[in-house]
């Protein structure tokens, strides 16, 4: 599944091919799509951070794509943690879009798997985010 900005093609927002690489996309149906690859940690979860607040701010939907995380640190975790916790307060509806070990062992070992929506695919995660599902 294709996710074009705009104009066509993916915006890639922030970039450094050794840390942190974070695309945004929008579907058809205007979901915005955070693809976020490489590690995020504490010298790039600020920019995560800002990004995340950016698309939430235009849209309360938001579809983060982690597939291509490969490092997932605590303040990682954090900015999930503060997705959840203010999508009821906002009615912001998301999901998080993960498959690997580097995304899911983290969340199942602080036992944030019950709290965070994850789903194995964007396409599961945007149906959800449209039906108003967390």
């Amino acid at each position: 599944m294709t996710i074009p900005a705009q104009s066509g093609q993916p915006e890639i927002v922030k970039s450094n091919p050794t840390d942190l690489a974070i695309t945004l996309g929008h579907t058809e149906e205007g979901v915005p799509v955070l693809r976020v690859s490489g590690e995020v940690d504490m010298r790039t979860a600020p920019d995560l951070r800002l990004e995340v607040d950016q698309a939430i701010t235009r849209r309360p939907m938001l579809v983060l794509d982690l597939t291509g995380v490969e490092f997932l640190a605590s303040e990682g975790l954090s900015i999930l943690v503060e997705l959840a916790r203010r999508a009821p307060e906002t009615g912001l509806r998301w999901g998080a879009v993960a498959t690997g070990r580097a995304v899911l062992r983290p969340l199942e070992a602080v036992g944030l798997l019950s709290v965070i929506p994850v789903y194995p695919t964007v396409t599961d995660a945007v149906a959800a985010v449209n039906a108003g599902q967390p």
